[in-house]
């Protein structure tokens, strides 16, 4: 239905619509993923990294280090509603656009190459948000006791 030259350029995009169409997930998780993995397009597209939205041609590092923008990314709110998420969640997102570029690629963009861990700067950046997740008063952590130091200090110089 395409013409035979664009074969080689698409064959990709039709073998990832493909897994989508043939997924046997929940209609709702299959959606899921499928906003997630849009959401990562659009961070990469904001940043301006649109030069191989596959990482086909990137090294390694820079797969890695993408996927550590993008969690930090989403630990700051910028999800897909705009909501704070948790760092379990976090790590699905990652997950699921990681799944994508695998099946297309043949490469995991949060692993050191031969390994099955997560890299260093995404495991620090995911260790940093679940510390931040364990504090108290997260939510309002500026205090009346800190507004009046900073009063203090202020009027002193």
């Amino acid at each position: 239905m395409f013409p035979e030259k664009s074969w080689d350029i698409i064959r990709p995009h039709v073998l990832s619509i493909l897994r989508l169409m043939n997924n046997t997930g929940r209609p709702s998780s299959v959606l899921t993923r499928r906003t997630r993995r849009y959401h990562f397009y659009m961070f990469l597209r904001n940043m301006e990294l649109e030069d191989d939205y596959f990482m086909e041609s990137w090294t390694q590092d820079r797969r890695i280090w993408t996927m550590a923008m993008y969690a930090s990314h989403l630990c700051t709110g910028h999800t897909i509603k705009g909501k704070p998420i948790r760092s379990s969640t976090v790590k699905e997102y990652l997950h699921d656009v990681a799944t994508f570029i695998l099946c297309n690629i043949g490469i995991d963009p949060r692993f050191e190459s031969g390994e099955f861990k997560l890299a260093d700067p995404i495991k620090k950046v995911i260790t940093e948000y679940e510390r931040w997740e364990k504090q108290p008063n997260r939510r309002a952590p500026w205090t009346v006791a800190m507004q009046q130091h900073l009063d203090k200090v202020r009027s002193c110089n």
